[in-house]
């Protein structure tokens, strides 16, 4: 089983993204900060994680660097309610692999699975 890795300081998106995730049968954890986020990158490296812009204890631009230093396998999809060229730009420079505009649908996240899971995703299951 997949392990994906929620941060956003929205408990209500994390609860969201969650109960999607675990419908569909992927394991999704969650984290309201940076350091909780850190020391679950370090525990055990995801296979994605769902990354907020801002967070309470500092920026998720900056800790794209600390995730593909750390897990540099690891898929990061950025999530963000605003659209800015600078921001782009740098999280592309970071290495991030994927944007996913906030509100998102149930179906902007069956894309980002079919993306990176094809032989698994099933949106009628």
């Amino acid at each position: 089983m997949k392990k994906i890795l929620i941060v956003d300081d929205e408990r209500d998106t994390c609860y969201l993204l969650s109960y999607m995730l675990k419908g569909k049968n992927y394991l999704a954890q969650c984290a309201n900060t940076l350091a909780e986020a850190r020391t679950a990158l370090l525990d055990h490296a995801p296979f994605i994680i769902f990354l907020d812009i801002n967070l309470p204890d500092g920026s998720g631009l900056h800790f794209i660097e600390f995730i593909k230093n750390t897990a540099p396998d690891t898929k990061v999809i950025l999530m963000t309610a605003y659209n800015e060229v600078t921001e782009r730009k740098e999280a592309l420079l970071q290495g991030v692999d994927y944007f996913m505009a906030k509100p998102f649908t149930h179906e902007d996240i069956y894309q980002v699975l079919h993306r990176f899971f094809p032989e698994r995703y099933c949106p009628d299951s």
